[in-house]
């Protein structure tokens, strides 16, 4: 049975554009408020208060914890070990078991890479990664994203050639952005699937948006379906970056659409 959740930077992004500050209680309250049975998070104590505090706040919102987001760098300098491993420390404090990795970011604005040597790189940075958690027994769900070393569902391949000793967690938006078929990738590793992100893409202005109000044609039917053939029985996370409306609002008008889809 597919549960949904929602990622906290739809919250966090609306607050600066504010210039509001982080109430992580309040943000519980609304994520539960839109409908919503979990939250995905991130980060660390700096940001989200001691794991104590966050285990209460969470028992109080009902809400369960779907996965915890770290990144992951791609190049071999500068490495940010220290950094990932802290904030996999604090998700094992929170008894996280679903690890998001969002990264491989290249650091020269974007630029995208033909060579295997980098691809190779990465594999191995996210072992480190992986082998790291492992002793929490938690398990990394790689999120290909805009921008990184692998978008697309072929270069998801690519990275795979060195397996890499994770699960994937295919993004629906970051897809449509590359012209990359969600459903066609999620067919394509059944058992790699362990944690879906849920967003929808304005081809016309290139930003992401709540589900049900893209322009890129992405199918939500048939993610569903391809879904339900691998037996997915995990989180769909939905995720909205840098909202035009505030946060509950979008993360309303999302799960209603969901709801639409049976979901």
């Amino acid at each position: 049975m597919m549960r949904v959740a929602h990622q906290a930077m739809t919250w966090f992004g609306w607050w600066e554009k504010k210039k509001m500050p982080v109430n992580v209680e309040r943000l519980l309250e609304e994520v539960r408020e839109a409908g919503y049975e979990g939250v995905e998070l991130g980060g660390s104590a700096a940001t989200l208060g001691p794991p104590r505090q966050l285990r209460d706040l969470l028992a109080v919102s009902e809400l369960e914890l779907a996965a915890w987001a770290v990144g992951v760098t791609a190049a071999p300098s500068p490495a940010n070990t220290d950094e990932y491993r802290r904030d996999i420390d604090y998700a094992a404090q929170m008894e996280v078991k679903t690890i998001m990795v969002c990264g491989g970011f290249l650091g020269e604005g974007g630029r995208r890479t033909t060579f295997d040597e980098d691809y190779q790189v990465f594999a191995e940075n996210l072992n480190a990664a992986a082998d790291y958690a492992k002793q929490y027994g938690q398990t990394i769900a790689y999120h290909p994203h805009r921008g990184c070393i692998v978008e697309t569902g072929e270069e998801v391949d690519r990275l795979l050639k060195f397996k890499p000793r994770v699960g994937l967690c295919p993004d629906t938006g970051h897809l449509a952005a590359v012209r990359s078929d969600p459903a066609a990738l999620i067919r394509r590793y059944p058992a790699k699937i362990i944690l879906m992100h849920m967003k929808d893409f304005d081809a016309k202005t290139r930003n992401f948006t709540e589900l049900g109000q893209g322009t890129a044609g992405l199918d939500f039917k048939a993610i569903r379906d391809a879904l339900r053939e691998i037996r997915y029985n995990g989180w769909l996370v939905v995720e909205r970056d840098d909202p035009p409306i505030p946060a509950v609002e979008s993360a309303k008008i999302s799960r209603r659409f969901l709801r639409l889809l049976g979901l």
